[in-house]
């Protein structure tokens, strides 16, 4: 989306860093609904466990219309992921200019600055 500073959001359910840093997440998109920026969840579960994972959605309450499954983790090969979780952050060109691997505190006051400030 040329219109959207993009969070791509890398994870799986059983990443327990994951599913620790979600609500983080989800409290971030509430709070940059306004803006300009959109947070993608991609999930790199299985395909059998596509149950597990809409219940997980539901459970904390993320926008469906936010979540993708990647089940045959071809995203992940192309990014050249080294774990979970992990979030790109791409510009309005289509550029990543941020790649965070592993668990942060998206609730982080330094963090939204910024993410406000690059938007």
């Amino acid at each position: 989306n040329k219109n959207k500073l993009l969070l791509i959001n890398f994870w799986a359910t059983w990443c327990a860093p994951c599913i620790k840093e979600m609500p983080d997440l989800k409290n971030l998109s509430k709070e940059l609904a306004a803006s300009d920026i959109k947070i993608i969840y991609l999930n790199q579960d299985s395909f059998k466990n596509l149950n597990k994972v809409s219940e997980f959605i539901k459970k904390i309450k993320i926008e469906k219309k936010s979540v993708f499954i990647d089940h045959k983790m071809e995203l992940s090969k192309k990014f050249k992921l080294r774990g979970l979780p992990t979030t790109l952050i791409v510009n309005k060109s289509g550029k990543i200019i941020w790649r965070v691997e592993g668990i942060i505190s998206w609730q982080n006051e330094d963090i939204k600055n910024w993410l406000k400030s690059i938007n």
